[in-house]
């Protein structure tokens, strides 16, 4: 149930977008999971949308569940993240270009913040694709 509405609210998020997105589903269809789903999807849409805006052409989502955690990676085709954002993309306000007013600087800290309320963990990186962000969170009952 989880996977087939994620795909469809994550692709609902770059309709009206000229990027792709390719899924991919690892582990198993009847795994129980205990999932803030407010925080997932928090986390989930904040990401792609991140993505969107750096991504070239395509974004990769990765899900998978393997024993108590459920992982999703982000990755884009564009340029990665600079030293800045490495650095301190999950520090509040973090962000490449100060002028730009349309955007705060508290995607990737909120995703940071509700990851470790979902006893998980975010971290950010570039691979040679482009920009890379892997979120863990634990999936058994608390």
């Amino acid at each position: 149930k989880l996977k087939k509405e994620f795909q469809e609210q994550m692709t609902l998020l770059l309709i009206d977008t000229d990027k792709q997105i390719v899924f991919h589903f690892f582990g198993s269809d009847n795994a129980p999971l205990w999932l803030d789903q407010g925080i997932f999807y928090n986390i989930s849409e904040n990401l792609i949308i991140n993505a969107s805006r750096y991504a070239k052409q395509t974004i990769e989502v990765t899900l998978s569940v393997q024993q108590e955690t459920l992982s999703l990676s982000i990755q884009d085709d564009g340029v990665g993240f600079s030293e800045k954002m490495l650095q301190k993309g999950s520090e509040p306000f973090s962000r490449d270009n100060p002028n730009d007013n349309q955007h705060f600087g508290m995607g990737l800290y909120i995703c940071h913040l509700l990851s470790e309320k979902h006893d998980g963990n975010m971290i950010i990186k570039n691979t040679d694709k482009g920009a890379l962000a892997v979120v863990q969170l634990k999936i058994s009952q608390f």
